[in-house]
């Protein structure tokens, strides 16, 4: 049985997939080819992170809070936040992570400068960063932080803390909290959705904030409209991932294993094919193309190509 992989990525120009996981290592494989140009093995624990930040670095993260930045032949810079990590992303031009501890890391993308925003009281569950401000997530806090001076600028008490997800060049942010979704504006609360169950992830996109979690649909909150809500049926519940083209196609994640795909515009155009790879962990798309890591390893799918799983009535 394959190592299970938590994390995937594709390098901006879709020529290269990076994948890593229980195996303690990043695999960097050529799409063209197949070929495998790289493996990194100088981690101690699970690799749960690795993102291309341009045709040649990556910085690969692993949970016991090693965080390296390389290129395919030789490591650039190493740096370690001395604590397990319980989120890590890239946002705009830095890297949060995010700790059990409930501390936030922000660095540079080429990890030589450090800021550290502490304050929350339980596990990071989500973050953000836009205009210098940190906006963090625990299950019992959502906190908006100075990056810069670390001040703390909203401390709210919430229950339930999940998923966040931002309007770009606002002070608007969705959260996912317990059976319900708030969107606030700073201090002021702009509405409140009530959902089935646990939102798991929140994506901005075209005007949306798309939302999934613990129900068997795909939220959608059009904000131009006053926050009107629409609902995607995907026929599976528990989505675990969604990521945009940026424009109106989505693919997402389930921990059943099943992927889906489709277009915003268009409920009909949504369907589920089998991912092969048992719960999925991440994933990623380009055009037809989805990649995906879980608990059985890496694969890729050609949605062309592969079976749709039909829908229960």
């Amino acid at each position: 049985m394959d190592s299970e992989v938590y994390t995937v990525d594709l390098n901006p120009r879709g020529s290269m997939v990076a994948y890593g996981g229980g195996n303690d290592r990043c695999t960097v494989m050529d799409l063209e080819t197949g070929d495998v140009v790289s493996i990194v093995e100088n981690f101690g624990d699970s690799v749960i992170f690795c993102k291309f930040i341009d045709g040649e670095k990556l910085l690969v993260g692993s949970l016991d809070g090693t965080i390296s930045l390389m290129t395919l032949e030789e490591e650039i810079n190493n740096v370690s936040v001395n604590e397990d990590i319980s989120k890590i992303k890239v946002d705009k031009d830095k890297l949060l992570v995010g700790t059990t501890r409930g501390n936030v890391h922000l660095f540079s993308l080429d990890l030589c400068i450090q800021n550290v925003c502490i304050g929350q009281y339980s596990e990071i569950q989500d973050m953000c960063y836009e205009s210098g401000r940190a906006y963090t997530l625990s299950e019992t806090n959502f906190m908006v932080f100075d990056a810069e001076s670390h001040r703390k600028l909203m401390d709210l008490h919430v229950r339930g803390g999940s998923a966040i997800g931002k309007m770009p060049s606002s002070d608007v942010v969705c959260l996912g909290l317990e059976g319900c979704i708030v969107v606030r504006k700073n201090a002021h609360l702009l509405g409140r959705i009530e959902v089935d169950g646990s939102p798991e992830c929140i994506l901005y996109m075209n005007n949306y904030f798309i939302v999934g979690g613990d129900f068997d649909y795909i939220l959608l909150i059009n904000m131009p409209m006053s926050m009107r809500t629409f609902k995607i049926p995907v026929g599976v519940e528990g989505i675990s991932g969604i990521r945009g083209d940026g424009e109106n196609r989505i693919a997402f994640s389930t921990c059943n294993g099943a992927v889906g795909y489709g277009d915003i515009r268009d409920e009909k155009s949504f369907k589920l094919i089998e991912g092969g790879v048992g719960c999925i962990f991440d994933m990623c798309f380009k055009g037809d193309t989805i990649y995906v890591g879980g608990e059985h390893g890496f694969n890729a799918l050609d949605i062309r190509k592969i079976e749709e799983i039909p829908r229960e009535e």
